[in-house]
């Protein structure tokens, strides 16, 4: 009796370990992972407000060129040609 009681939970402990390795483990590495690189990816307030003024001064020097382009098309039409 005592060693079929012994085969039970070692076979019992045997199907904990399994399910734990096979079922949890993967779940638990998956949100980890998941979790730990959501929070580094997050710009600070500083990082947002550069970010917005880079993306004001882009659009300015945009809006040069186009008017540049335009200039350039009514005085010199040939300039884009390649040579």
């Amino acid at each position: 009796m005592t060693a079929t009681l012994t085969s039970l939970f070692s076979f019992m402990f045997a199907l904990i370990i399994g399910f734990v390795v096979l079922m949890v483990l993967p779940v638990w590495l998956f949100l980890q992972y998941r979790n730990s690189h959501r929070g580094h990816s997050r710009l600070s307030e500083s990082d947002l407000q550069r970010l917005n003024q880079l993306q004001t001064h882009a659009a300015n020097l945009e809006a040069r060129v186009k008017v540049l382009e335009t200039i350039l098309d009514a005085k010199v039409p040939t300039w884009r040609v390649e040579r």
